[in-house]
C-alpha cells in the first residue's frame, strides 16, 4: 500500500501556485510586514482562553504554541489568502466570528498539543467540529502556501554549503544529507483485519515517515504514508528520491577527488536499515579494522543530526507523538507533511524557541534497529575507499574548527560537535555532570560516543519528567525514573539530588493516596518529611536542596491543595525551599503543585 498520492500531487500543484510575494518575502529572511497587530490580538484572545491553559502561563505565548510571535505572524501571512478564499463565517460558542489569527492559533494548538478536539475546543471556546474544520483548512492552506520551505537544494552553491557544514561537523566530505525513518504510531481496531498491513515489527499499527535531513536539521526530502509493515529499505526503494538517484538525476553534483584516480560522488548516509549504494553509505556491520572503526565512528556521530531532527519534530508537534487514536489514514500523511513544513519554517525563521528545546536522540522509542543485507558492489567499493581516506593523517580528516577531546577517564574521544549543544543544555548549569562512562569500554568502540550522548540526554529527560510528575501518576513511573538514575550513576553521573526529590515526591504521593482512600478522617499521627542534605556535584561545588514538608493530621476538605503541594516539590529550584505546614490533604496537594511549577535554579 503506497503513500497518499494526493499529498504529492498537491505538492507539485502548490509549487506552481505559491504567491510570488511570499517567495520574495522568504528570500528576505522572512522579514514580513505584520498583517495584524498580534499584540492586541493576543491580549484579546488570551483573555478568552479557559481550562488548564488559562492563568499566568498565558503571558508566555511560546508555552502554548511552541513558536515565537514573529513565526506566528509569518505563518498567518502565508495562509491568509487561502483561508480567506474559503470564507466560512466560523464562530465561537459565544457567537463571535473567529478572525484569521484565531483560526491559525486553534489549528496550531491542535497540532502542537495533540490534545483531543474537545479539549482544544473547550480551551478556545469553540465546538470540536469547528476545531476539526479549522485544522483541516489550515493543513490544506499550508500545503499550498508553505511547500517552498521543504525542497531539495536547487543550486550548486546551496549544496556546497550543506556539504561544507557536514564536513565541518564530523569530517565526512561531499556528504549531502542523512536519511532516517520514524514510525507514527496509531491505535486501530484489531478486529478489522484490513488494518493488519499497518502492523510493524514491534506489533504496533504505524505509518512510516522517512526524511532526509541537512546539517541544520532541516528536512530536505520526505516520504510519508507507507504502512509500518514495510521495512525502511522498501519504503526508500518505492520513493521518487530512490528513482532519481538511480537515474543520476539527484546527487549528481560536483565530485571530490579522494586520492589520485579516485573520485567520491555526492552521497547521503543512513543506518543499517538501508541498502548500501554508491549514493547511500551505511556503517560496517562488523567493524574490525581501524579504518572501518573510524568510518563507523564518524558515520554514527553524523546521523545524530537526523535523529535529533525527528525527535524535535515529534516533541514539538505532539499530534504525531505517541499513539494516535483511530486517525483518518488518508488525511494523516498530509498532517505529518505539514508538521514537517512547520518544523522547517521554525528553522528558516531562526526562531529562538527551536534552540531552547531539549536535545534528544530518541524518536522511535522501543523500536529495534532494522538491518538490510542488500549491498551493491559499487557502494561497497566507495565506502571502503572513503573509510581508508578518513583513516589517513589526522590533519587530513579533522576539519580545522573541530576539536577532538581526549580524556583518560573516558573510553572514547569527544569528536562530535553535538557535544556543544548537549553540554549547553540549561539543566547542566544547574546540575553539572562529569560522567566517566567507563562501562562503555565493553561496547564496540565505534558506538561508544553515540551511546554516551544518549546517556546525557537520558539524564536531561529524567530531570524534565521529574518536573512534570503529577500526584496521581502511577507508582511505577516514579520507580522507573529511580531505576534509570541508578544506571546513570554507574556511568559516573551525580544523581543524588534528583533521586532525593523523586523519593520525596513518592512519599508525598503515597501519603496522598492514603488520604484519598479515607477522605473523612486521617490517622491521628503526624508525619514529617525533611530533606536538608546537600548534594556535592561533580564539579566540586556544593548545591543544597532542602525541602521540608509537614503533613499533619486533620480532616480532608479539598484534595486540590494536596496536589498543588506535590507539584511545587516536583519543580522546586535547586535552592533551599521550605514548605509551609500542611494541615490537611488539600494543602499538601497545593504545595506539591506550587513547587512542581517552579523552575530549576543554580544555587
Amino acid at each position: 500500500m503506497g503513500p497518499n498520492s494526493g499529498t504529492f500531487k498537491r505538492k507539485k500543484k502548490a509549487e506552481k501556485k505559491v504567491d510570488p510575494n511570499v517567495l520574495a518575502a522568504a528570500s528576505l529572511k522572512f522579514k514580513l510586514p505584520q498583517v495584524v497587530d498580534s499584540t492586541d490580538w493576543w491580549e484579546s484572545f488570551s483573555s478568552r482562553i479557559a481550562g488548564p491553559l488559562s492563568g499566568s502561563n498565558l503571558k508566555k505565548f511560546e508555552s502554548i504554541f511552541k513558536i515565537s510571535r514573529k513565526t506566528f505572524n509569518y505563518i498567518c501571512y502565508l495562509v491568509t489568502d487561502e483561508l480567506r478564499a474559503r470564507n466560512c463565517n466560523l464562530t465561537g460558542s459565544n457567537g463571535r466570528s473567529l478572525s484569521l489569527n484565531d483560526q491559525v492559533a486553534i489549528a496550531l494548538r491542535r497540532l502542537v498539543s495533540g490534545e483531543s478536539l474537545s479539549s482544544v475546543g473547550d480551551s478556545f471556546g469553540v465546538n470540536q467540529s469547528t476545531v476539526s474544520h479549522i485544522t483541516w483548512r489550515f493543513v490544506e492552506a499550508m500545503e499550498e502556501r508553505g511547500v517552498h520551505h521543504l525542497r531539495w537544494p536547487s543550486t550548486e552553491a546551496e549544496m556546497a554549503a550543506i556539504k561544507s557544514k557536514f564536513e565541518k561537523l564530523h569530517g565526512l566530505p561531499n556528504c549531502c544529507g542523512v536519511i532516517e525513518a520514524t514510525h507514527i504510531v496509531m491505535t486501530l481496531p484489531a478486529v478489522d483485519h484490513s488494518n493488519d498491513v499497518w502492523i510493524d515489527q514491534e506489533k504496533n499499527h504505524s505509518m512510516v515517515l522517512q526524511a532526509i535531513v541537512d546539517p541544520d536539521m532541516r528536512f530536505r526530502d520526505v516520504i510519508v504514508g507507507y504502512p509500518g509493515s514495510l521495512s525502511d529499505a522498501l519504503v526508500l526503494q518505492n520513493s521518487s528520491f530512490f528513482e532519481l538517484s538511480e537515474e543520476g538525476k539527484r546527487l549528481n553534483g560536483k565530485k571530490m577527488e579522494l586520492m589520485e584516480g579516485t573520485e567520491l560522488q555526492e552521497y547521503i548516509i543512513g543506518d543499517a536499515g538501508f541498502p548500501l549504494m554508491p549514493w547511500l553509505l551505511i556503517p560496517y556491520q562488523e567493524a574490525k579494522k581501524d579504518h572501518e572503526v573510524e568510518f563507523n565512528k564518524r558515520h554514527s556521530a553524523t546521523t545524530s543530526v537526523a535523529q535529533i531532527a525527528l525527535a524535535r519534530l515529534k516533541e514539538t508537534w505532539r499530534i504525531i507523538h505517541g499513539a494516535m487514536w483511530m486517525p483518518d489514514k488518508n488525511r494523516l500523511p498530509r498532517i505529518i507533511f505539514v508538521c514537517c513544513l512547520l518544523h522547517n519554517i521554525i528553522i528558516d525563521m531562526e526562531d529562538k524557541v527551536f534552540n531552547e528545546m531539549p536535545v534528544s536522540l530518541i524518536h522511535d522509542k522501543d523500536y529495534r534497529q532494522q538491518v538490510c543485507e542488500s549491498a551493491s558492489s559499487t557502494g561497497t567499493e566507495m565506502r571502503e575507499k572513503l573509510s581508508l581516506y578518513l583513516s589517513g593523517p589526522p590533519s587530513s580528516i579533522v576539519p580545522r574548527d573541530t576539536e577532538v577531546v581526549k580524556s583518560p577517564e573516558m573510553p572514547f574521544s569527544k569528536s562530535s560537535l553535538i557535544w556543544q549543544d548537549i553540554e549547553s543544555i540549561e539543566i547542566f548549569r544547574f546540575l553539572p555532570q562529569k560522567p566517566h562512562f567507563s562501562p562503555l569500554i565493553e561496547i564496540d568502540e565505534a558506538s561508544r560516543e553515540g551511546l554516551a550522548m544518549r546517556h546525557m540526554m537520558t539524564f536531561v529527560t529524567v530531570v524534565d519528567k521529574t518536573k512534570r510528575l503529577r500526584i496521581d501518576d502511577s507508582r511505577i513511573d516514579f520507580q522507573s525514573h529511580l531505576g534509570i538514575l541508578s544506571n546513570l550513576e554507574s556511568m559516573g553521573f551525580d544523581v543524588k539530588a534528583v533521586s532525593r526529590r523523586l523519593l520525596l515526591l513518592l512519599e508525598v504521593r503515597d501519603a496522598y493516596e492514603r488520604l484519598k482512600t479515607n477522605n473523612n478522617e486521617m490517622a491521628p499521627s503526624e508525619k514529617a518529611i525533611n530533606e536538608t542534605d546537600c548534594s556535592t556535584i561533580a564539579s566540586g561545588e556544593k548545591q543544597a536542596i532542602e525541602v521540608t514538608t509537614a503533613i499533619k493530621a486533620g480532616p480532608v476538605t479539598n484534595s486540590d491543595n494536596l496536589k498543588q503541594q506535590f507539584e511545587r516539590i516536583a519543580c522546586a529550584p535547586w535552592t533551599a525551599i521550605k514548605a509551609e505546614p500542611v494541615t490537611n490533604s488539600d494543602n499538601l496537594k497545593q504545595q506539591f503543585e506550587r513547587v512542581a511549577s517552579e523552575p530549576w535554579k543554580p544555587k
